[in-house]
């Protein structure tokens, strides 16, 4: 019974892969799923008929599907697996002794022995081989040198003094870069620790498995900002670590959330406000019950001025608003007198989930004043009461940076939910193509780094597509970017007085990268003589471990 079961399902995968095969190769595609079609079915054929024949005809089905799968993605073990996987456990099946005795011969005396598993045992062992050692490589890697030259004098981004961190990445740039040099490589080790302060806020037993501490500190003065997992923010005096004040948002419990974190808040001063006065500066707190809370930098004292008494409810817009489905765990940009943020979805939750949107709110009142939905890019006009933004589209949980001069936002975007199933995917959310006309108050640019794509357990399945470029020489009032490989892709970037473009060129196939980046023009009062910038930029956000200590240290070298 066992044996005829077996068969049953070779059949059925020999017939689905035999009809799509067949429709594939009408079309032009690949004669492999009709050859491996009719050979799941001559291996079903032979196994109704209990022939050691059907584990030879398997043996050559796994070694054609690994020569197949070598050929067309190579040692790639993440494109291997999926192409692979299925394959081998069935001839394990295959090998087990359940399955091999039906398949043998009876001796004279009587003595029962299954068919010979040598020849699929060697095609499987191969495969398996194979797997392990695309494990080891990396075929996407592009290794390069950094240019030794240093820049004198170069453009770090907004007026942040040197012993500051102001946002995120430092500067609105976000390069994570500090023009200190007191701490050098060879005194590093000579640190100590100055002061130690511990949040309260700790991983609890009902929390979801993503409960990690991954915040940047702010610095402003004399101040250090910071936000805790569950949503706490607290200011620190920087010299002695002494408490200033902590606000806790009251953000909850939810199984449903993938992720419980806090990468940072956002720190803005109003330049129309009166020093000392209250709201005069501003720290922005991002949680993860879809808010965002405007607070009073000085006391931790909410800004009641901002949206609904210092709250705003960041599902609003959405078609579907499922608890702990959508959440920003990044910190938003404060960009002159916007604050813009995005929000992440959960993967894999469901196919009505909220929508990717990223929305612009006055930063003093909370009034939304553009909105940019990858799924409708075309009208990024506030939306207007009783509609509704796309569900489902790509989404940016990460960090934004901006450059004013260039009126431009850098915006890394995600594929559209579910990752790992493509079906039901619109061209808008599939290639994220710039608007045909601009609004008025934004303009949406695409810049690469961008196909179809869907995530197969941590990887990207995707088509060829150039990647991001990697060097810039300034050409006047344009910039243009190139590569030293012909088969790399160019872009072009130029800024005149009619505004910024950005266009690029394919010229190779090639893997494409995991994410796409949107640039968002941004209205700028001043843009007599907009400047190329001489690096793109991109934020990195990691971090497992869940610590809930902060530590100063100290250079006893001087």
């Amino acid at each position: 019974m066992l044996i005829v079961l077996t068969a049953i399902v070779f059949a059925v995968i020999g017939l689905a892969l035999g009809a799509g095969g067949t429709r594939l190769l009408l079309l032009g595609g690949s004669p492999y799923y009709l050859v491996a079609g009719l050979g799941f079915l001559l291996t079903a054929f032979l196994l109704f008929r209990r022939r050691a024949a059907a584990l030879w005809v398997y043996a050559l089905v796994v070694l054609g599907s690994l020569a197949w799968a070598v050929w067309e993605v190579g040692f790639d073990w993440w494109q291997l697996g999926p192409r692979g996987g299925v394959i081998i456990l069935l001839g394990l099946w295959l090998l087990t002794p359940w399955t091999r005795r039906p398949l043998g011969f009876v001796s004279p005396t009587g003595e029962q022995y299954g068919a010979r598993a040598w020849p699929l045992a060697l095609a499987s062992l191969l495969s398996i081989g194979v797997a392990l050692f695309s494990m080891t490589q990396n075929p996407h890697d592009i290794r390069g040198d950094l240019p030794g030259e240093v820049v004198a004098n170069p453009n770090l981004g907004g007026n942040v003094p040197p012993g500051e961190w102001h946002q995120y990445g430092r500067t609105p740039f976000g390069q994570r870069y500090s023009p200190l040099d007191q701490i050098r490589p060879e005194n590093v080790s000579n640190l100590q620790v100055a002061w130690q302060y511990q949040t309260g806020d700790v991983k609890l037993p009902e929390d979801v498995s993503e409960t990690t501490y991954q915040v940047t500190p702010l610095k402003v003065k004399d101040t250090l900002y910071v936000c805790t997992p569950h949503n706490w923010a607290i200011a620190l005096d920087a010299a002695t670590g002494q408490e200033k004040w902590k606000y806790d948002s009251n953000s909850g419990m939810n199984p449903d959330r993938q992720h419980q974190t806090c990468r940072g808040v956002t720190y803005w001063a109003d330049p129309a406000a009166a020093p000392g006065s209250p709201c005069a500066e501003r720290v922005y707190l991002p949680t993860s019950d879809a808010r965002l809370i405007a607070l009073d930098a000085t006391n931790g004292e909410v800004c009641t001025s901002f949206a609904d008494n210092g709250v705003l409810h960041l599902e609003q817009g959405m078609k579907y608003n499922p608890a702990g489905y959508y959440y920003s765990t990044s910190p938003p940009v404060a960009v002159g007198d916007k604050i813009i943020i995005g929000g992440a979805v959960n993967d894999n939750y469901s196919t009505m989930e909220q929508s990717g949107v990223i929305r612009a709110f006055n930063i003093n009142t909370g009034a939304l004043i553009w909105n940019w939905d990858s799924g409708n890019p075309d009208v990024t006009t506030p939306l207007p009461p009783g509609e509704t933004y796309t569900t489902n589209s790509p989404n940016s949980w990460s960090v934004f940076s901006y450059d004013e001069g260039l009126g431009l936002v850098y915006i890394p975007m995600g594929n559209q939910v579910p990752d790992q199933l493509g079906m039901g995917r619109s061209e808008h959310v599939e290639n994220i193509p710039p608007p045909s006309s601009p609004s008025t108050s934004t303009r949406a640019r695409f810049a690469g780094c961008a196909r179809p794509c869907i995530t197969t357990f941590g990887t990207w399945t995707c088509p060829p597509n150039p990647p991001c470029s990697t060097s810039r020489e300034r050409t006047g009032p344009s910039c243009r970017h190139s590569s030293d490989r012909p088969s790399r892709a160019t872009s072009m970037c130029s800024t005149g007085e009619t505004g910024s473009r950005l266009s690029r060129s394919r010229k190779y196939r090639r893997p494409a990268a995991r994410s796409q980046r949107i640039l968002l023009r941004l209205p700028s009062p001043s843009r007599a003589s907009p400047s190329c910038p001489r690096r793109s930029w991109s934020a990195t956000c990691g971090g497992s471990a869940c610590s809930t200590s902060l530590r100063a240290v100290s250079n006893s070298d001087r």
